[in-house]
């Protein structure tokens, strides 16, 4: 009985990581800030908010650890939306919070994202923030601080 009821759940689990595909090699390219790429295909008719199998769009990727200004500036210009959110609720400004990355933060927020978002676990960018290292920590702060007493 257990095994029967157990096959409709491993066939679900199956159907999901199928379903979540191999990711698209624009991801590479935004992950390596391969800027002047990302732009030719952009031209050539990318959506800038394409999104991978796991919800992330373009721009959470190029907000994480790997990516950098110039891509999120791009994708920025070509109509990304700075408030687009994942599966958990989280928005690029939420990543590059997490990772202390100070000059994309305020690149998101010039470019329109909001920094009162909240993920589904109730955290905005502020409460996402880095932990370490003290000085880039404390200029997200205060950018973000600022941003949201506008």
């Amino acid at each position: 009985m257990r095994i029967i009821l157990l096959i409709p759940i491993l066939m679900m689990l199956a159907g999901c990581v199928q379903r979540m595909g191999k990711e698209p090699d624009i991801f590479k390219t935004v992950r390596l800030n391969e800027y002047a790429q990302v732009a030719h295909e952009i031209n050539l008719g990318l959506d800038p908010n394409t999104v991978n199998g796991v919800g992330d769009s373009l721009l959470h990727v190029a907000t994480g650890a790997r990516g950098g200004y110039e891509v999120v500036d791009v994708l920025l210009k070509a109509g990304a939306d700075p408030n687009a959110l994942t599966s958990q609720g989280r928005s690029p400004l939420h990543i590059a919070a997490g990772w202390c990355q100070s000059d994309i933060v305020r690149r998101l927020l010039e470019g329109g994202a909001d920094p009162h978002l909240t993920a589904n676990d109730g955290r905005s960018p502020l409460d996402a923030t880095c932990s370490s290292p003290e000085i880039p920590r404390q200029e997200v702060v205060q950018i973000l601080r600022d941003a949201m007493s506008r």
